[in-house]
């Protein structure tokens, strides 16, 4: 049986005639790799990329079996920030003891319209919607930002122990939901 997290809900939401809905969309399946936009949760075995952080941050979530991650934007909504914790437990997110922040915390902060306005404020809001006794990590990227870049690529990597990041040395490219650039 497929769990709500592999059928890829999509939970379409749009400002029109002032009615306020969540724009997450859950991609689907679980690939080796996925990359993840702004707006979007997905799971890979091994790797994900979070391509052009620049005020948003990635989170990802790491066990011995894979990774799940959630690429959120400052400007989302406590509706979709709820929505976003919705479907990462709905991808046993809740089981998932490793936890990791990662982005330019600094335009985050300055940005956020969900009062994330520190990294413990942050670290409260998943462990109360994620695993309650998990560890929380946080990295910051902002001495990374270029004059002209539309941010950096993170990318999250499945070692033993964990996750080891990085990031591109070029510039961010738009990259398709659930797909790597060739």
């Amino acid at each position: 049986m497929q769990s709500a997290f592999e059928r890829g809900a999509l939970v379409a939401h749009a400002e029109t005639r002032g009615i306020t809905m969540s724009i997450i969309k859950n991609l689907d399946g679980f690939p080796a790799e996925q990359s993840i936009v702004e707006y979007c949760v997905g799971a890979a075995q091994t790797r994900i990329i979070y391509p052009g952080i620049q005020q948003c941050l990635s989170v990802t979530g790491w066990c011995s079996a894979g990774m799940l991650g959630a690429h959120i934007s400052p400007g989302a909504s406590q509706e979709e920030i709820d929505d976003t914790f919705s479907m990462l437990r709905a991808g046993g997110g809740s089981n998932y003891r490793n936890w990791y922040v990662v982005g330019n915390f600094q335009k985050h902060f300055l940005h956020t319209k969900v009062g994330w306005t520190s990294k413990s404020k942050i670290g409260k809001a998943m462990r109360k919607n994620l695993c309650k006794d998990g560890t929380y990590q946080s990295i910051g990227t902002s001495e990374l930002q270029r004059e002209g870049w539309w941010g950096v690529n993170v990318v999250a990597e499945s070692s033993g122990a964990g996750c080891n990041f990085s990031t591109s040395s070029t510039p961010a490219r738009r990259y398709l939901p659930g797909r790597l650039a060739s």
